[in-house]
C-alpha cells in the first residue's frame, strides 16, 4: 500500500511494526528479502510464477499512478496483455489432467447445529452499519465513526417474539450461546427480523463470542453466521 499522509515524528508504518517484532524475535536471516513493502510484493509476485493468477510481470513501479494490472500477467507477456482485458478460463482451458472443467456436487449437508428444545432460536450475524469495519479494527480510533455507533452491543428482536418476554426498546437481555458461551446485549425492536430469529452486528466482542467453532470440511472458512441461542432478559 502507498501512504496518503506523511508521517510525524516518531511514527512507523504497520509494516515496519511487524519488520521490528520479527527482529527482536531474533529471525535474522530468516528476514532477508522482507525489508520493505516493495521486497514483500516481489517475494508475492514469485510465488504465483506458473501458476493461474500469475503476475510475475507486475512490478512495483509499474503499479505507481496506475489503475491496477489485471492478472494473470505472467513475465515475458507484458507486450501482449497489456491493452487485453481477460478473464481466466475465456480460452476453454481448465488447470486439471484434462484441461476441461469438472464439476464436482454432493448432497446437501445437515445443519450441524439445529435448534432444539434448550436453545430453540437462531442469532444471524453480520454487518451493522456503513461505518464500522469488521470487529472495528480499522474504524474504532475513528471519532465520528465512534460519535455515530453504538458504544455497547446491540441485538434486533421481532416485536412479538420480545412482547412475549416482556422486553422493551433498548432493554438488556443475556443471550446463551449452544456454544457454552453468553453476553449481554442492549435489545433494538424492529419487524425486520424473523420471530424466531435475532441479528447482531459482528462488530462487537460480545457478538463473536457466541459463534461456533465449527469449519467447513473444504474452505475451512468458519460458520461465523449464525448459532442456536435462548436468552433471558437482565434484571
Amino acid at each position: 500500500m502507498r501512504p496518503v499522509l506523511e508521517r510525524e515524528e516518531n511514527e512507523l508504518s504497520d509494516y515496519e511494526a511487524v519488520l521490528g517484532v520479527g527482529k527482536a524475535l531474533g529471525m535474522g536471516d530468516a528476514l532477508k528479502g522482507w525489508e520493505t513493502p516493495k521486497d514483500c510484493f516481489k517475494l508475492m509476485t514469485e510465488c504465483t510464477r506458473n501458476m493461474p493468477c500469475d503476475m510475475t510481470g507486475i512490478t512495483w513501479e509499474a503499479l505507481e499512478n496506475s489503475h491496477g494490472i489485471q492478472w494473470p500477467y505472467p513475465e515475458g507477456q507484458e507486450e501482449k496483455l497489456s491493452a487485453e482485458e481477460r478473464r481466466l478460463y475465456e480460452d476453454g482451458h481448465f488447470f486439471t489432467p484434462s484441461g476441461r472443467v469438472k464439476f464436482m456436487f454432493e448432497e446437501v449437508m445437515e445443519n450441524p447445529l439445529p435448534t432444539t428444545e434448550e436453545y430453540p432460536f437462531i442469532l444471524n450475524t453480520g454487518r451493522g452499519s456503513v461505518g464500522q469495519w469488521h470487529t472495528q479494527s480499522r474504524t474504532r480510533e475513528v471519532k465520528f465513526v465512534e460519535d455515530v455507533s453504538s458504544k455497547k452491543a446491540y441485538l434486533y428482536m421481532n416485536p412479538e417474539l420480545a412482547a412475549e418476554h416482556d422486553i422493551k426498546e433498548m432493554d438488556e437481555i443475556r443471550v446463551y450461546s449452544a456454544n457454552g458461551q453468553d453476553a449481554v446485549f442492549h435489545v433494538k425492536i424492529t419487524e425486520n427480523v424473523r420471530y424466531k430469529e435475532l441479528y447482531a452486528p459482528i462488530h462487537y466482542m460480545e457478538c463473536n463470542k457466541l459463534t461456533p467453532s465449527i469449519y467447513d470440511k473444504y474452505s475451512k472458512e468458519p460458520s461465523y453466521k449464525a448459532t442456536p441461542i435462548r436468552f433471558e432478559k437482565c434484571e
